[in-house]
């Protein structure tokens, strides 16, 4: 691409100064000619590696030798192609693959690596506005841009004043193109949009809807009515899963990606809320949550995994009545370790009353103290109810 640029502009340089404009595009449309001809050879064919394949935190290893750092990787997903099921790992222009016998296989490799759903982060790059509205756009931007460009070089000989437009107006499509551009990332908690020109925005998945795909077209529909609306490239016929295509199967990974968090962080919440008081008197209210984790649930209580009541404790928005109730159904599974970690969150916690409730769940209190300390535990919401 860059030893082919030399020989362009030598050729457009000679053509102004002649005169001889109308030979501009013999030199433009057969450089772009060439180099998607380049690019499309390239992608024909996967560099196929065999060997012995180990996953971990770090990357990705072949015969003892790392040959996909993590650090390089923007998200994980399994696919399904020709019947062949795939672990697609997405990198930067580079998109790796690694066939695996069935799905368990491929889910295993992306906990390994921390790709999976709750582990990490998935990054993806979309375009803005349906793929129509972009051909309008861009559709625009030419029309602005040809009238301008060859009508200077009617007006004027000046060689250097033509480039100089032609350089401004270079400038000016690269920021223009580089703004059509959305990073999405695609959390634990929600959704962040980010463009070049544009001030980033956090969604929560409190207030999605749902994410769809229509096309190429793909709609994140919030609960407020509002709609962010973006598109992905599509590829060519031909074209193998590297560069382009990778586009592409992007929409439907984003897709899935949003909605499986968002339904995760629904039920997430839907456990948070049994561990919160609610309408329920203090007495109820510990009896029912210290048969919350998985060792003491039954048919009538619901279980609240190990790792999600740390998660709760630890978490410095969630609802006080949360934490704390939180606290207490892990309080019969309690080591050394586990006081240890609790008081640190105590310590960490501005609420006084909060602060003495994990101290005392911490420190192993009789029953007894503890319903006196829970009593005068309220949630921020519940007390501006009260005083409203």
């Amino acid at each position: 691409m860059l030893g082919g640029f030399a020989p362009v502009i030598v050729f457009s340089v000679g053509a102004v100064l002649s005169g001889h404009y109308l030979l501009l595009p013999l030199a433009f449309v057969p450089y772009f000619v060439a180099e998607f001809w380049l690019m499309h050879l390239w992608n024909r064919k996967w560099l196929e590696r065999r060997g012995e394949l180990r996953a971990d935190e770090r990357g990705l290893w072949l015969d003892e030798v790392i040959v996909v750092p993590r650090s390089s990787l923007r998200h994980g997903h399994i696919v399904q192609r020709d019947g062949v099921t795939c672990v697609r790992l997405g990198r930067m222009l580079q998109p790796v693959e690694v066939v695996v016998e069935h799905e368990d296989e491929g889910k295993a490799i992306l906990a390994a690596m921390r790709l999976d759903a709750p582990r990490s982060v998935g990054h993806y790059t979309m375009t803005h506005g349906t793929r129509r509205s972009s051909w309008v756009r861009a559709a625009v931007f030419l029309a602005l841009w040809a009238p301008s460009t060859f009508g200077l070089m009617h007006v004027t000989e000046n060689v250097f004043l033509f480039f100089a437009s032609l350089f401004a107006w270079a400038i000016a499509g690269t920021i223009w193109s580089g703004h059509q551009f959305v990073r999405v990332s695609v959390g634990a908690d929600g959704i962040h949009l980010r463009r070049l020109l544009s001030r980033p925005r956090f969604i929560p998945f409190a207030a999605l809807q749902t994410a769809e795909i229509d096309g190429q077209n793909v709609y994140i529909r919030l609960r407020d009515g509002g709609v962010e609306t973006m598109h992905h490239l599509s590829s060519g016929k031909g074209w193998k899963p590297l560069l382009y295509r990778d586009r592409a199967d992007e929409g439907q990974m984003l897709v899935d990606r949003i909605n499986t968090q968002a339904e995760q962080h629904r039920r997430d919440g839907a456990k948070v809320g049994l561990l919160a008081r609610g309408a329920r008197s203090t007495r109820e209210w510990l009896r029912e949550v210290a048969l919350a984790s998985d060792e003491h649930a039954s048919f009538r209580t619901a279980a609240v995994p190990l790792d999600e009541l740390w998660r709760v404790v630890e978490d410095p928005v969630a609802a006080t009545t949360a934490r704390a109730g939180a606290a207490l159904a892990l309080r019969s599974r309690l080591d050394d370790a586990g006081r240890s970690r609790l008081r640190v969150a105590a310590d960490a916690c501005a609420a006084p009353k909060l602060r003495v409730a994990l101290q005392h769940v911490a420190s192993d209190a009789k029953p007894e103290s503890l319903e006196d300390v829970y009593e005068d535990l309220e949630d921020e919401d519940a007390c501006a109810r009260a005083r409203a």
